[in-house]
């Protein structure tokens, strides 16, 4: 019995002893394999596309596409662009000049009533410097010859009644008119503020402020006077040259006639004259927008112009600023007095 419990406990103690080698030879992992390299391999030859197969993979893909320097590609691409540059035109000046026009004219919509008390007193006003000279050539015509007392008393008080008109109807043309410019003004400047608040920060690094600050109070104000005096300058115009010459062919047809000769040449002069002003008007918005961003600048940078001793320089570029906004002012004055001699 010794013998075999002897024997039992020798087994054990070597079953104990191999169990731990092998869970150490599975936990070993297996390493990279090497890869073998056969020496005097033969190398693989890159397979070579047939005549075949290259016809079919041409058709495949489609024919190539024609250089610059071919005679055909050069008409299809002056078509094309064409087609852009009148693609881009539409969407840049048309659409875009619609969709201005639009927001424009919404802001009249507010001011409907007094809108339309400008222009109502505008067309009577009109309408009443044209029948003003007629009342006249009747009375020279007719009643002083004649010693027609009472009816030379009739038209003189026609004529004061139609001159206390006119004075009414300039008063509210220029009194609720001008109203009607300020509410609009102030619309502008609060959208435009807005605006300027829901941009990023690289809009305000690009841009300088004092532009902004030019753009906000000069241009807008003369926007608004644009807004006021447009419409009714160009209302009073249309009416006064259509009533004129009712009544001037009605009078004498060919005076009337004679007197429609001058009109092309005058609407070329207008219109050539016109763009002239409108550059020259541009170019005085721009400089006094230099003007206000040099002052700007300089104001805001005082202490350290002042600690510095740069006093000079500044005032150099001033200088400058100021000599370009008076050339510019100069030539729009220039233009301004050709156009009205």
């Amino acid at each position: 019995m010794e013998y075999y419990k002897k024997k039992f406990s020798s087994e054990e103690m070597g079953a104990s002893n191999s169990t731990p080698q092998k869970r150490n030879e599975s936990t070993k992992k297996p390493g990279p394999k090497k890869p073998t390299t056969q020496k005097n391999a033969p190398r693989k030859e890159p397979h070579k596309k047939s005549d075949s197969t290259k016809k079919v993979g041409a058709a495949k893909n489609g024919p190539k596409k024609r250089g610059l320097n071919q005679s055909l590609s050069l008409p299809l691409l002056g078509k094309k662009r064409v087609k852009r540059r009148v693609e881009a035109f539409y969407l840049v000046f048309l659409e875009g000049k619609s969709n201005m026009l639009k927001r424009f004219i919404s802001y009249y919509r507010p001011y409907k009533g007094l809108f339309t008390l400008d222009m109502s007193a505008a067309v009577i006003g009109s309408l009443l410097s044209i029948a003003f000279p007629q009342i006249t050539r009747e009375l020279l015509r007719n009643h002083i010859p004649n010693k027609n007392w009472q009816g030379m008393m009739t038209l003189f008080i026609i004529m004061l009644c139609i001159y206390v008109v006119q004075i009414f109807t300039t008063y509210l043309r220029v009194r609720w008119g001008h109203i009607m410019g300020v509410y609009m003004e102030s619309d502008m400047r609060q959208d435009l503020f807005e605006h300027l608040q829901r941009q990023s920060f690289t809009y305000f690094d690009n841009t300088k402020t004092g532009h902004l600050m030019s753009r906000i109070t000069n241009d807008l104000f003369m926007i608004t006077e644009t807004a006021h005096h447009g419409p009714e300058d160009f209302l009073i115009s249309v009416t006064v040259i259509i009533g004129s010459y009712i009544v001037m062919f009605m009078n004498s047809v060919p005076l009337a006639l004679i007197s429609i000769v001058p009109l092309p040449f005058m609407l070329f002069y207008g219109i050539h004259f016109g763009r002239q002003l409108k550059e020259g008007f541009r170019r005085v918005r721009s400089t006094v927008a230099d003007v206000n961003s040099m002052v700007e600048n300089s104001i805001q940078g005082v202490r350290e112009v002042q600690s510095y001793t740069s006093e000079k320089e500044e005032n150099k570029k001033f200088m400058q600023v100021n000599q370009v906004f008076q050339k510019a002012k100069v030539i729009n004055m220039k233009s301004w007095l050709d156009m009205n001699p």
